[in-house]
C-alpha cells in the first residue's frame, strides 16, 4: 500500500510531467489500439464459419493460346463453370458437401407489399449453400431454400422492410418474378469475403449451364474430417475426362486445371490485402514503440531529480525490487488513465475512425479481436515500465547525491534516435502514398473523365425506353453529347472467349461492351483504323477491337476485315481498331476489348438496359441535381441518379485513399509525441548545461550561437535517424506500389523533401524550447558560483 501511496503522491506533485506522459500515452495508445484491432480484424476473415478448416473454395487455372505456341494467356481465378462442385461431390467420397453460387452479388430492386421499393445486395446460390455456411437463422429453416422461388433476408434487411424478423411467407417481387420469404438470417459479419443482404435460390435459372459456357460461378467444397485436399486435387484431371472431351479442348488450345483454396486464407491471399495489413501493423508498431520510448525518455530525464528520493528510500530499507515495483505501479496507473482516455477518444471520433478504417468500431473491436488490445497494453507496460524501472532500481546509493542522472545522456539520445527514425519512416511512407494516389487518380486512361456523368439505378426502365431517355437529355444546353453503353470502362466488364474461325481454337479471353454510335465521341476515344458503328450497323456480326486484342490475336497486317468467333456465337468481323484505353482501375493490366453494336432502335444489348452517359459542358453539380430530379420522374424511381465519373474513379482507389489518410493521422500523432519528447529532452539538457550556457553568454556568445549549439547536438542524432527511417520506408513503399500498373518514381526529390521537412520540424521544436534559455540573463545561472 505504501508503494501505491508514494506513486500517487509523486504523480500529483509532478502534475506537469505526469500530464505530458498521459497525453503522449493516450495518443499512442488510441492510435495503436485502432490499428492493431484492424489488423486482427483482417486476420480474422472467414474464421467464424463452423468447420472453417474443412471448407475450401475452388480455383481454376485456365490457359489459352495457339497450339504449340509458347505465348499463352493464363488466368488463375476463382470463377468456374457451374457443374464443377456438384461433379466433385458426386465423384469424390472425401467431399462431404459442395455448393455453387453466382460469382457476384448485385444490387437488386425489390417491391414489397405491392408498393414499398427497396434495393438490396443479392446473391444467388444453390440449395446446399445454407448447409455449407450454416448462417444462423432467426426465422424459417434451411429446407425452404430448396424451393425455386425461395428468398432469404438478412436481419437488417427484414427490419428495414417490415420492421420485424418474423416475415416468413411474405412475398417480394423483382421485375416480373415473385419470391416467397422462407427465412431470415443474422447479418453476414463484415469479416466475410462474401457479402450479401438477400439470398435467392439458384433453381430459378433451371438446369445448370454446361462445362464450356457461362463461367460466372464460384464453388465451395467441404471435406470430411481427416481428408487430404491435395490428394483430391490429383484426381481432378481424371474426373474431368468423364464429363467432356478434355483432349479435344487441349487440341483447341485450352487447358483447364482446378485446385482448392482454404476458406480462411482467401482474404489474405490477395496481395493488396497482405500489403495493407503489413503497413497497418508497422504503423501500429511504430506508434507503440515511439510512444513507449517517449515515456521512457521523459522518465529518464527526471532521473537526476528523482535520484535523491530513491537514495533516501534505499537508506530506509527499500530494496531494488521495491523501487522497480514502485515504477511499475506508476507506469500501470498512467497507462490505465491513458487507456480510459483512449477509449473516450476513440468513441468521440467513432464516425471518423469508421470512415478511415472502412469498418465499424463494433466489428474491429469484436470479442474475438480483443486479444490485439491486450497485446498492445502488455507491450506498452513492458516497454514503458520495465526499462525505466530497471534503471531507477539499480541507482547506487553512494552516487545519488552526485547527479547520477547526468550520466544517462546516451540513453536519452538513443531513445530520441528511435523516435526520429519512426517519424521519418512514417513521413516518407506518407509521401509515397500521397504521390502514388495522385498519380493513379490523374493518370491518362485513354478516354475522357472530365465533365462526365452516367446513370445509376434505372428502376423498371425497359431497354426500348433508353433511346427516348437519351433524346430527352440531349435537349438540355448543358449536355454536349450523350451515349448508351452496357458498361462503363471503370466498372466490372463481362468477358468471352475468342476462337479461331477455322480451327475453333480458343485464343484468349476478351472483355466486351455494347455501345451505340456516339460512344467514341462522348468518351473521346481515338479510332486508329477502320470505321465505327453507324445507324445501319445493327448486326452482332460486326465489332471494333482495341490494340491489345490485335496483339493477342497475332495479327501482323491490317486487322480490318479479319473474322473470329466471339464465344459460341457466329463469325464476327473487325470493322475498326481503337487505341488502348484502360479497363477497370490501374490495379489491372491492359486487357483486350471488343465493342459490339447496340440495336439503335431499342438500345438493347441482349435484353440489358445499359447506362446513359452524358458529356456535360461543365462539372456543375447543381445542374446534375436537376438532371437527377428529371431522371427520377422518367424512371418513376427515387433511387435513380447520375453519378460523376470522377467519383467512380475515386471510389475504385478507396482503399489507397483510406490508407493514405490513416498514415497521415499516424504521422501527425508521431510528430506530436516526438515533440513532447524533444521538449522534455531539451529541458533536461538546459538544466544540465545552464552554467555552461551562462559562461558562453558572458564570453560573448549570441542567442544564435546558443541555439545553434543546442540544435547541432540534436541534428547529429536526427540526421542518421532520418536516413535510416527513410531507408525502411523505401522497401515498404515499393512493395505497396507493386499492386499498381502505373507507379510513381521514388526519386531523390521525394526523400530530400521528406528528410528536410522532418529535420525542420525537429529543429523548430528545439528552437522553440531553447529560445528562453538562450535569451536568459547569465547572472541567473551563475549567481550561485
Amino acid at each position: 500500500m505504501k508503494q501505491i501511496y508514494y506513486t500517487f503522491r509523486y504523480l500529483i506533485r509532478h502534475r506537469g510531467n505526469s500530464t505530458i506522459k498521459i497525453i503522449s500515452l493516450t495518443l499512442g495508445l488510441a492510435m495503436s489500439l485502432v490499428l492493431f484491432a484492424q489488423v486482427a480484424f483482417e486476420l480474422s476473415y472467414d474464421r467464424f464459419y463452423p468447420d472453417v478448416e474443412r471448407i475450401y473454395r475452388i480455383r481454376r487455372v485456365l490457359s489459352m493460346g495457339n497450339q504449340g505456341s509458347t505465348e499463352k494467356t493464363e488466368m488463375n481465378i476463382p470463377v468456374i463453370n457451374a457443374p464443377v462442385p456438384g461433379a466433385m461431390w458426386k465423384e469424390f467420397p472425401e467431399i462431404e458437401k459442395a455448393t455453387v453460387a453466382t460469382s457476384w452479388s448485385y444490387d437488386a430492386q425489390y417491391t414489397a407489399d405491392g408498393q414499398s421499393r427497396f434495393e438490396a445486395k443479392t446473391m444467388i446460390a444453390d440449395s446446399m449453400f445454407l448447409e455449407m455456411f450454416t448462417l444462423p437463422l432467426l426465422a424459417g429453416d434451411r429446407f425452404g431454400f430448396r424451393e425455386p422461388t425461395a428468398i432469404y433476408l438478412s436481419e437488417t434487411t427484414a427490419n428495414r422492410i417490415y420492421g420485424e424478423t418474423n416475415v416468413v411467407g411474405k412475398a417480394l417481387r423483382e421485375g416480373e418474378e415473385v419470391y416467397t420469404v422462407k427465412g431470415v438470417f443474422r447479418d453476414v459479419p463484415k469479416n466475410s469475403h462474401i457479402q450479401f443482404d438477400v439470398l435467392r435460390s439458384m433453381t430459378i435459372f433451371g438446369s445448370y449451364p454446361g462445362w464450356h459456357n457461362n463461367d460466372a460461378y464460384i464453388g465451395y467444397v467441404k471435406f470430411v474430417p481427416g481428408a487430404n485436399p491435395e490428394a483430391t486435387e490429383a484426381k481432378i484431371p481424371a474426373m474431368l475426362r468423364k464429363y467432356y472431351d478434355v483432349d479435344e479442348e487441349i487440341k483447341n488450345g485450352t487447358r483447364v486445371s482446378y485446385y482448392f483454396e482454404p476458406l480462411n486464407k482467401i482474404h489474405l491471399s490477395e496481395p493488396a490485402v497482405r500489403k495493407t495489413v503489413l503497413i497497418l501493423w508497422l504503423m501500429a508498431f511504430s506508434i507503440l514503440i515511439v510512444s513507449s520510448m517517449n515515456y521512457v525518455l521523459i522518465s529518464i530525464s527526471s532521473l537526476a531529480n528523482r535520484a535523491k528520493s530513491i537514495g533516501v528510500q534505499k537508506c530506509n530499507g527499500a530494496s531494488s525490487g521495491n523501487i522497480f515495483s514502485l515504477f511499475m505501479w506508476e507506469t500501470g496507473i498512467l497507462i490505465f488513465i491513458s487507456l480510459v482516455l483512449s477509449v473516450v477518444l476513440i468513441l468521440s471520433f467513432r464516425d471518423q475512425i469508421e470512415e478511415l478504417m472502412h469498418t465499424s468500431i463494433s466489428s474491429i473491436f469484436a470479442l474475438n479481436n480483443l486479444w490485439a488490445a491486450g497485446v498492445v497494453i502488455l507491450l506498452l507496460i513492458m516497454l514503458a515500465g520495465m526499462l525505466p524501472g530497471r534503471i531507477f532500481a539499480v541507482v547506487p546509493v553512494t552516487q545519488v547525491f552526485r547527479q547520477f542522472g547526468a550520466g544517462k545522456r546516451r540513453w536519452k539520445q538513443s531513445l530520441l534516435f528511435i523516435q526520429f527514425a519512426g517519424v521519418a519512416f512514417m513521413m516518407t511512407l506518407l509521401l509515397i502514398l500521397v504521390r502514388q494516389y495522385s498519380q493513379v487518380l490523374h493518370q491518362d486512361l485513354g478516354y475522357t473523365t472530365d465533365n462526365l456523368v452516367y446513370s445509376q439505378n434505372l428502376g423498371g426502365l425497359k431497354s426500348e425506353q433508353m433511346p427516348t431517355l437519351k433524346a430527352e437529355f440531349e435537349r438540355f444546353p448543358q449536355v454536349k453529347k450523350s451515349s448508351i453503353t452496357s458498361n462503363m470502362p471503370i466498372e466490372g466488364i463481362s468477358g468471352t472467349f475468342i476462337r479461331d474461325i477455322e480451327t475453333k481454337e480458343q485464343l484468349f479471353s476478351s472483355r466486351f461492351i455494347y455501345t451505340d454510335t456516339d460512344f467514341l465521341e462522348v468518351m473521346e476515344i481515338s479510332l486508329k483504323q477502320g470505321t465505327y458503328f453507324n445507324e445501319n450497323t445493327n448486326s452482332t456480326e460486326k465489332m471494333v477491337v482495341n490494340e491489345k486484342f490485335v496483339e493477342l490475336a497475332g495479327i501482323k497486317d491490317n486487322p480490318v476485315g479479319k473474322t473470329f468467333n466471339v464465344g459460341m456465337g457466329p463469325k464476327t468481323e473487325i470493322i475498326g481498331v481503337v487505341k488502348n484505353f484502360h479497363l477497370g482501375s490501374l490495379y489491372t493490366e491492359q486487357m483486350p476489348l471488343l465493342l459490339l453494336p447496340m440495336d439503335p432502335a431499342t438500345g438493347s444489348d441482349y435484353g440489358g438496359r445499359g447506362n446513359l452517359v452524358l458529356k456535360l459542358v461543365s462539372a456543375d453539380r447543381m445542374i446534375v441535381q436537376e438532371f437527377n430530379d428529371k431522371l427520377k420522374k422518367f424512371t418513376q424511381d427515387d433511387d435513380s441518379y447520375f453519378r460523376f465519373y470522377s467519383d467512380a474513379i475515386e471510389t475504385s482507389y478507396q482503399d489507397a485513399r483510406l490508407l493514405r489518410n490513416a498514415i497521415f493521422i499516424a504521422a501527425l500523432v508521431l510528430f506530436l509525441i516526438t515533440s513532447m519528447g524533444i521538449f522534455g529532452y531539451i529541458a533536461d539538457e538546459i538544466a544540465r548545461r545552464t552554467k555552461e550556457i551562462g559562461i558562453r553568454r558572458v564570453n560573448g556568445a549570441s542567442t544564435f550561437h546558443i541555439l545553434r549549439l543546442i540544435a547541432s547536438d540534436i541534428a547529429w542524432i536526427a540526421i542518421p535517424a532520418i536516413l535510416i527511417g527513410m531507408a525502411f520506408s523505401v522497401g515498404l513503399g515499393q512493395k505497396w506500389q507493386e499492386q499498381f500498373v502505373v507507379k510513381v518514381p521514388l526519386n531523390a526529390s521525394l526523400f530530400l523533401s521528406s528528410g528536410l521537412f522532418v529535420l525542420s520540424v525537429i529543429i523548430a521544436c528545439v528552437i522553440i524550447r531553447s529560445w528562453r534559455a538562450a535569451h536568459e540573463n547569465p547572472i541567473h545561472s551563475l549567481k550561485s558560483e
